[in-house]
């Protein structure tokens, strides 16, 4: 379309080819792609040093690269350019799934912080008094973006099955290995009570099951579907459950307007609306109608932005305009 046109060769033929050379030569403070190959290198048993200490850094890797796998499935429609340009980002998907992949851990677990900084996996309630060497572990061990992270090593997985024609299904075995370490690890006793900080998990997930369904045969992905209701379904009851920043002070049934950190509300209330569309839950289906309706009539800027205090909202019609 002449709207969307140009904007979108744009992205592919520019935008997306200049990420990939910022994070895989890194060219940014954060120094992530090494750490994923850090992360490789400890797990063959050699030394490496930890090139970045940024808890959620690494989503830029995962977010450039589901860019990518998009990229490619542009109808480049006679364009030499686009055509060159997606030559460019098929190499790179190539050169990236070695790096992402060797850094996951056997049974399927993908956190470079946590699994660099020699961090427990999953610890729940409060951990502030465990100390790692000379490193003093954060208030909550969600702080590391366990789930967060892992949500979007699923959408990587969608991205590039859908890129290759679920011909190559390299991304989409390890996205399946780390959801079913989550579902099998994590939910009601005798698994570990447990509910991510950052949402985004619960958005995959949901999305996820509907490929597997796709991939397998329907019913194949309800595991997935019923674990993103199950952390939907216990936000705000699992301990801790005194955090209104990161929407976990209360149930989302008693959540009546937007609050807290913006970012987080948004992946939070997306995972609920594709939950509540596919299992019929009227809770969940209420809660994401009426999070929508004073969300957009009151505190959402023209331009869709939401979030007036840094990444946190305001009161209602408080938009300030920096």
């Amino acid at each position: 379309s002449p709207f969307w046109g140009p904007r979108i060769r744009h992205l592919v033929v520019n935008y997306v080819p200049f990420i990939m050379d910022m994070i895989e030569n890194d060219k940014s403070e954060w120094k992530i792609f090494a750490r994923y190959r850090a992360v490789a290198e400890r797990r063959a048993g050699k030394d490496a040093p930890n090139p970045c200490v940024h808890n959620w850094a690494e989503a830029t890797v995962l977010n450039t690269f589901e860019s990518m796998c998009w990229a490619l499935t542009i109808d480049p429609q006679g364009d030499p350019g686009m055509s060159a340009a997606q030559q460019q980002i098929r190499a790179g998907v190539e050169r990236w799934i070695p790096v992402i992949l060797g850094a996951q851990e056997p049974d399927g677990y993908l956190c470079t912080d946590v699994q660099m900084r020699g961090f427990p996996r999953f610890i729940s309630p409060l951990v502030s008094s465990v100390r790692q060497g000379e490193e003093k572990l954060p208030e909550y061990a969600e702080d590391h973006h366990e789930g967060y992270m892992m949500g979007y090593l699923i959408e990587c997985a969608i991205a590039h099955y859908r890129a290759t024609g679920g011909k190559d299904l390299r991304m989409y075995r390890a996205a399946k290995k780390g959801a079913d370490l989550f579902v099998n690890t994590l939910g009601d006793p005798p698994k570990l009570a447990w509910q991510p900080d950052h949402p985004e998990l619960e958005q995959a997930l949901e999305r996820f099951s509907l490929l597997v369904d796709e991939v397998e045969g329907g019913g194949a992905g309800d595991s997935y579907r019923q674990f993103a209701k199950w952390l939907l379904d216990n936000r705000g009851i699992t301990p801790p459950h005194n955090d209104a920043y990161r929407q976990k002070n209360k149930p989302l049934a008693q959540q009546n307007e937007p609050y807290g950190h913006a970012v987080m509300l948004g992946y939070l209330y997306s995972g609920a609306a594709d939950v509540a569309r596919f299992t019929g839950d009227p809770v969940l289906s209420a809660a994401a109608d009426r999070m929508w309706e004073r969300l957009v009539n009151g505190k959402m800027y023209l331009t869709g932005a939401m979030g007036s205090q840094h990444e946190e909202f305001r009161k209602s019609y408080d938009l300030p305009t920096d």
